[in-house]
C-alpha cells in the first residue's frame, strides 16, 4: 500500500464569535483526497479550533481548501 502524505489546508470563518482563520492539518491515506474529502478530514480541526474560542457547536465555513502533497 502506497501512502501519501498530504498538507489540507483551509480558511475558516466563525461568525458567532468573529473568528477568520486558516487551519492546516496532514493526513497520511493512500489517494490523494478530493476537495470535498479534504473538507471531511478538516472537520475535527475545524471543532476543536471553534471550541476553543468558547463556541463549542457553531456553525462555520471553510473556503479555499488545498490539497498539498508533501
Amino acid at each position: 500500500m502506497y501512502v501519501n502524505q498530504c498538507r489540507l489546508t483551509a480558511n475558516l470563518l466563525c461568525h458567532d464569535v468573529r473568528l477568520n482563520s486558516e487551519i492546516e492539518v496532514v493526513v497520511a491515506l493512500d489517494y490523494i483526497p478530493t476537495e470535498a474529502e479534504a473538507e471531511r478530514l478538516m472537520y475535527p480541526a475545524a471543532d476543536a479550533l471553534v471550541a476553543e474560542y468558547g463556541c463549542q457547536g457553531c456553525g462555520y465555513e471553510l473556503s479555499s481548501i488545498r490539497v498539498t502533497p508533501v
